[in-house]
């Protein structure tokens, strides 16, 4: 599976969440992929073009 395509899936899943349930299966992603999850938190800030996402976990 390319990241394309990957990406569209996970826009697809994440619709049929409201905000805060598409938030957390983002946070995991990004965390699975990110080296710290102060990375994981700066990929989220840059995709939701906010300068701070609070998460409802701590890592």
């Amino acid at each position: 599976m390319t990241k394309k395509n990957k990406s569209v899936l996970i826009e697809k899943i994440a619709s049929g969440f409201n905000h805060w349930n598409a938030s957390i299966i983002f946070e995991y992603i990004f965390w699975k992929s990110a080296k710290s999850a102060k990375s994981a938190r700066n990929k989220m800030a840059n995709l939701y073009g906010v300068s701070s996402v609070i998460f409802p976990s701590s890592r």
